[in-house]
Formats: C-alpha cells, structure tokens, sequence
C-alpha cells in the first residue's frame, strides 16, 4: 500500500513539475500525456542471466561434393568459450551467426548457406529455467521455442516462418529481460517515418564486431547508443524518455511540416487574392460601362442596317461578274479563233509548197503517162502537168503581209482575253469578300439580338462582384488563422521530456562515473596501457587521453575500439552485478578481435584480461572467435574450447 501510494505521490510531482515548465494548467498536462500514453515508469530493472548451454545443427554442405554436417556442443557454462581454427574460412563466425539467429529468430547467415541447414537446435537458461529453440526445418524457419520444466516439455510458442520466428523472439526477451521497444523518429523522403527498434536491435549490445562503429550496439544513429546504453543499465524512466523522444519528435515534424504547408497556402492565397481583385476592378468597370437596353436595341437596328447594305453590295457585285464573265468568255472565244486562222492559213501555204515540188509519172485519174516532152512545155507555159491548169503564183511579200496580219490579229485577241480574264477574277473576289462581310453582319445581328435577349446587363456585373468579393473573404480568413495558431501538446511532452531527463540525470552521471572509472581498469588490462584518462559523457561519447593528447573512440584504431567496447559492455555488467539493476543477459559473442591489426602481446593481455573477467563475473559468458593462437589455447579450459586444426572445419 505505501508503495502505491508513493507511486501516486511521484505521478502527481511529475505532472506539477510539467505543468511548472511548461506553463500550462495540470489538466492540460493529464490530458496531453494520457492522449498520447504517456506515463512515468520508474521501475527497478532486475538483471536476468542469459546462458547458452547447447548449439546442434545438422544439414549437407553444398559447395563441390556434398559434405554431411553434424555439429553438437554440449554441456555449456558461464565463462570464456573459445572458437579456433588453424585458417580462416571455417565456420568460427558461421558458428556465431547460427547463435545469434536462434536467439533473435533472424536469419543472419550468408544466403548461400540458407539451405545448408536442415534442423538446429539452441539450448540456454534464463537465470535457472531452461529452454531450447527448436527448428525442425531450418530452410524454412518452421519450429518452436520450448520451455522445460521438470523434465516436461512445454511449448512456449510456434513459428513457420522468417517473420513468425522473428516476432517469437522478440516477444520472449522483450518480456523476459523487462526491456522495451525504443522508436526512433526519422524523416525519409519528406515523410515522417517512426521506426520501431525492439530485441533483434537491442541484442546487438551482445556482440562485439571486429571493427565496431559504436561504442553501444551496432549503429552510431544519433541518441540510439545512450538510449541502449540507459536500457541495459536499468535507468528509471528510460522508457518513459523513449516514448517522449518519439512522440516529440513526431510532433515537431509534424509542426514543421503544417508551418511549410501553411506558409504555402498562405502565399498561394495571397496570389489568388490579387487575380480576384483584379477581377473585381474589371467587374466594377463592366459595370459601369454596360449599354441600356435602348442601346442594345438601337445596336441591334444599325446591325441589321449594315446586314442590308451589304446583302445588296453582294447582289449588285454578282451581277457585274455575271457581265464581267460573259466579256471574258467572247474574248476568249475571238482569241481561240484567232490562232485558228493563223494555223490554218500556215498549213495552206506549207502545202501548196509541198504540191508544187511533186513530179507526177503519170495521171492519178487515166494512168496516162506523163513524158519528159511534155513536163519541159508545162514548165514553159506555166501550167499543171496533168490538168492543164494555169498556176496562180502569190509573191512572197503578199504571204508574208498576210501572215502578219494573222498574227496581229492573235496578239490582239490574247491581249484582250487576259484582261477580261483579270477582270473576271477580280469580280469573283469582289463576291467571296462581300459574302465574308454578309456573314459578318449576320453574326453582329445575332449577337446584338441575343444582348436584347439576355438578363438586364448590370445584374451579370452585380453577381460577378458579389461572387468575387467573396471569396476573397473566404481567402483571406485562413490566412489571418494560420499566423494565430499556438503550439499545445507540443510544448507540454518537450517539457515532459525535460522533466525526466532531470529526474535521470542524477542517477546517470553517478552511473557514467562508475562506467567510465571501470572501463579505464578493463581497458588497461586489455592492453591499452598509455591511458591516460577516460570518460564517458551523457551523449555516450567516449572522450580519451593517451599520451596528454585527447581523442575519442572513433579516432581509435580498429582493435583499441574492439578493447574499449569489450572494456564499456563489461563495465556495465559488472554494475549490473554489484548493484542488482540492470537489463543486459550477460552474454557476450566476441567475433575475431585479433582479425584487425591488434598485435600478439596487446591480443595475449585482452585473452588474460577476460579470463579475469569471466572469473570475477560468475554470471558472464564469452564466446570469442580467431586463428588458433597460444594466447588462447592456454587460458581457455578444453572444455569451453572448439579448435578446427589445420584445413579442417569446425563442422
């Protein structure tokens, strides 16, 4: 009852402490939080310990000739296990990702191996109760997680699929280990997009990666290693502050966006604003210069007037080319008549000349023959050889005179078609323009009749102000709203947020000073022997001193940020240990440290201090992979150890 009641007394602080910030009434503040589920949790997080006590997997290798695969490691305890091979490529970090995919139900192996695996089984203990996750056709991600209890099998859930097993997972730690979903708000292609972060994300603080780029989990996303580093240690209202977070930074982009959208509006109302008073001003003008109705009729009187006038235009100018038509076709008839004669009288002189050179034999009519006597007398006498007829010569200046007479006479004619022909087309075009006139008139006739016809002109004008006015009443009053508007949820979940990082921050400078106090010892024993100095802020940036020069963990080589890592997440445990809070399961899964440029000595000191770790950790365990080395071998008990030697592979 006295816990209750003090739980109630903090709610209730907490809200006033908001409501004070924030300058809003308590009500307002209740009602903010409880619309968006916003509520103080302050619980004590219990650690529970995470042990892998077997790994067994069975399948056909599919690379060249077909290899069976039949793996099983049993009996596994707290401590430092180690996984060696003489080379590289033989299945150490394989063996790994197996682990880590029946613990997160995702599939983190190479897809050439997808089908390699045919049933794997994993098999740990949540402090002293012991479960196993069972795949019974691993292609598929078809099995179960099962729980034992005294001997029984209990099946826990069923999963048939990629998706399926992912959510089982999820499920059983999130609740199991008191952790929550953390959402991360992001903007992605001027969307506001939340992603939710749960346990295949949050189980990254379990690995420890060859060249890691966070000090806390698997990525540097800003504010996401503090808020897994406040997860595992077990921080009160931690996930009070993720909710917030989330929720605020939805809002905010949210308001950005409305303030893009109102501005937008606000511009595109202003234009329409000055096209509609442009509009009105010519209304007002329309209206003012609109004819009376006796102006349209007497409109209507001087169309049709001018229809008339050029109706009879029209008909006068077809009868001139009716005239004007029949002179072009005389013409053309005298000037056709004319060539006739020219050629006709041509073709009579060619032929007398023709005629007059024949030399005849004999008569065409009796067949007498003609003598050569008798041609000479004709010739002489100048008559025809046959008929006796006297020739009629012409002189040649008589033809010639007479040819250009002819001739003249076709000039003349042709002189005179061309231009009744011009003057016959220039009627024909007097007609089609005079037509387009009429048609014209005709249209103004229409229209004019059409404006009698219409509503009293001034009414069209009215309506159209009055439609303009408006709207441009109705255009300018969101503008005048939109400049009004005051945030409100807004600024009562930013002060939240304020309020519990207050509430927090005591607790987490105390807790970084610890944190950093431990990982300086670690990373000493890991090798790092020229540090100086080390702390880690509330940002979670890790500032270092080494040599009197200051740096951090992401200008440190790739095998000093693997040390520093492995020193942070076993400094967080150790708390964890000494003071019963936090939320990390205390597994480890450490993949080839001594991959990157990390040298014997420093690699021997790393192996040497987590050796000590694990003894003084009694909950802790390591799984470390890399080349067989003695530094291993010789402080790694047979028992916690998988060598593959030589060309051999692990399974």
């Amino acid at each position: 009852m006295a816990e209750r009641r003090k739980s109630k007394e903090t709610s209730a602080d907490w809200i006033e402490s908001i409501a004070s910030k924030s300058k809003r009434s308590v009500d307002d503040v209740r009602q903010a939080l409880e619309r968006y589920n916003i509520k103080p949790r302050a619980e004590i997080a219990i650690p529970r310990r995470l042990t892998i006590r077997s790994v067994v997997f069975k399948g056909q290798k599919s690379v060249g000739a077909q290899t069976p695969i039949d793996f099983e490691w049993r009996d596994l305890s707290p401590g430092l296990h180690a996984i060696l091979s003489g080379r590289n490529l033989r299945g150490k970090t394989t063996l790994l990702s197996i682990m880590r995919w029946c613990l997160t139900g995702r599939r983190s192996l190479p897809s050439e191996m997808k089908e390699w695996f045919t049933t794997v089984r994993l098999g740990f203990t949540l402090d002293e109760r012991a479960y196993e996750v069972r795949l019974s056709d691993a292609v598929k991600s078809n099995g179960k997680l099962i729980r034992f209890d005294d001997e029984r099998e209990i099946t826990v859930r069923v999963f048939a699929s990629e998706d399926e097993f992912e959510e089982v997972m999820s499920a059983f730690f999130m609740s199991e280990l008191g952790l929550e979903r953390l959402t991360n708000h992001t903007v992605r292609d001027g969307k506001s997009v939340e992603q939710d972060h749960d346990w295949p994300w949050l189980s990254t603080a379990m690995t420890i990666e060859p060249d890691p780029g966070a000090l806390f989990g698997s990525t540097a996303i800003a504010a996401m290693p503090l808020r897994m580093m406040q997860m595992f240690v077990g921080m009160p209202m931690v996930g009070t502050r993720n909710d917030l977070i989330a929720v605020v930074g939805r809002l905010s982009h949210e308001t950005r966006q409305a303030e893009e959208l109102q501005k937008r509006a606000r511009t595109q109302a202003e234009a329409r604003i000055v096209e509609l008073e442009q509009s009105l001003v010519e209304a007002k003008k329309r209206i003012q210069s609109k004819p009376s109705a006796q102006e349209l009729r007497q409109a209507v009187q001087a169309a049709n007037v001018r229809y008339a006038a050029c109706e009879e235009q029209l008909r006068r100018l077809k009868i001139v080319r009716t005239a004007v038509d029949a002179d072009a076709s005389a013409a053309k008839e005298s000037y056709d008549r004319a060539r006739r004669e020219l050629r006709e009288f041509r073709e009579s002189r060619d032929a007398g000349f023709i005629f007059r050179a024949l030399k005849p034999e004999c008569c065409p009519s009796c067949d007498e023959v003609i003598t050569e006597e008798r041609r000479k007398t004709t010739e002489q006498q100048h008559i025809c050889v046959v008929c006796g007829t006297p020739d009629r010569p012409q002189a040649a200046g008589v033809v010639a005179a007479e040819e250009e007479r002819l001739s003249e006479a076709v000039e003349d004619a042709k002189t005179e078609w061309e231009g009744q022909d011009q003057r016959a087309r220039s009627a024909t075009q007097d007609v089609a323009e005079q037509e387009r006139r009429l048609l014209s008139a005709e249209r103004e006739c229409r229209q004019a009749e059409q404006a009698v016809d219409d509503p009293p002109p001034h009414l069209e004008a009215e309506r159209d102000c009055i439609r303009l006015e408006a709207q441009i009443e109705e255009l300018r009053r969101p503008v005048v709203i939109a400049r009004e508007v005051e945030g409100g949820d807004r600024d009562i979940l930013s002060a939240a947020d304020a309020v519990a990082k207050d509430l927090m921050k005591p607790d987490q400078e105390a807790i970084l000073a610890q944190v950093s106090e431990l990982t300086t010892d670690y990373a000493r024993r890991f090798g790092i022997e020229n540090l100086e100095k080390l702390s880690i802020d509330g940002g979670t940036r890790m500032r270092i001193i080494k040599g009197g020069q200051q740096s951090y963990f992401s200008a440190q080589t790739a095998g000093e940020r693997v040390r520093l890592k492995v020193a942070a997440t076993l400094a967080i445990l150790k708390i964890a240990e000494t003071q019963g809070v936090g939320r990390h399961p205390g597994l480890l899964l450490v993949d080839s440290p001594g991959a990157n440029e990390m040298v014997g000595p420093d690699y021997e000191k790393l192996i040497t201090g987590l050796v000590e770790l694990a003894t003084e950790l009694p909950h802790l365990q390591i799984f470390i992979t890399g080349i067989d080395k003695p530094a291993i071998r010789e402080r790694v008990p047979c028992s916690n150890l998988r060598y593959a030697e030589g060309d051999e592979y692990l399974w």
